[in-house]
């Protein structure tokens, strides 16, 4: 697991992409850990997202983090979401009733669902970027001209700020 591609802050919720084998005494393992202590010390960023699809192996040290983390987030009156466990992870959840405590999803559209935000695009491959519409897009979003030719905020960005 790479620590920066870790955790992807996305709008209401932030993806946590978990790795390798999960063990309690791997590197991956160890990893996650202090991502999730450093996620739970700091709960505003929202509704977590833990990406389970690059996973080989999860044993009962790394499912006790999860619950922990789990009740971090309830405490907080957040949501966690498990997004893609190979076929074996998710048998092992569900023999242990953990996916009744956190919910399975196949697509991340789905995890938005159970968590209740809407899905934010991020954006892809840098030709499927449209960069001359992205940039009139965020000038509207970010100034707006005023009746003397002054620049203001418009009012999707004071929606946004509260203002």
């Amino acid at each position: 697991m790479n620590e920066r591609e870790t955790a992807i802050l996305a709008g209401e919720y932030q993806i946590i992409n978990a790795s390798g084998s999960l063990n309690g005494r791997s590197s991956e393992s160890q990893e996650l850990k202090s991502v999730l202590n450093r996620a739970g010390d700091s709960l505003i960023q929202g509704n977590y997202i833990i990406n389970l699809s690059d996973v080989d192996y999860i044993d009962s040290s790394t499912m006790g983090m999860f619950v922990r983390f789990l009740y971090q987030l309830q405490a907080a009156e957040k949501k966690l979401v498990l997004l893609s466990p190979p076929e074996s992870i998710s048998e092992v959840l569900r023999m242990t009733g953990l996916q009744e405590l956190m919910p399975i999803a196949d697509t991340e559209e789905q995890a938005c669902e159970l968590l209740g935000v809407e899905r934010r695009r991020l954006a892809g491959k840098s030709e499927d970027v449209n960069y001359a519409q992205l940039e009139k897009e965020l000038e509207e979003l970010i100034i707006c001209s005023g009746e003397s030719g002054s620049q203001k905020e418009s009012p999707q960005l004071q929606k946004i700020l509260g203002r």
